[in-house]
């Protein structure tokens, strides 16, 4: 097996070394125009909107299902 994988490597690189094709031409370049204040108070509501309020939601609606379901718990006799 060792005699044989220096000829299926080869064989198996040099199909690849045909198919190669040209770097990509990845560069940043200057933005046309500079963002304002108001593009940027966007982006940072809609952040905002998506993100942090249905985590807010959640943590809020888990903590007062978890507090209703410890009362629930309790016998009759202690109302």
């Amino acid at each position: 097996m060792s005699v044989l994988r220096p000829l299926l490597l080869r064989s198996l690189t040099g199909s690849a070394h045909r198919l190669m094709m040209p770097a990509a031409q990845v560069h940043s370049k200057r933005p046309q125009e500079q963002l304002k204040v108001l593009d940027i108070n966007i982006g940072l509501t809609y952040c905002f909107m998506c993100c942090l309020l249905p985590t807010g939601w959640i943590r809020y609606t888990w903590r007062a299902t978890r507090s209703r379901s410890e009362e629930s718990c309790l016998p009759s006799s202690f109302d």
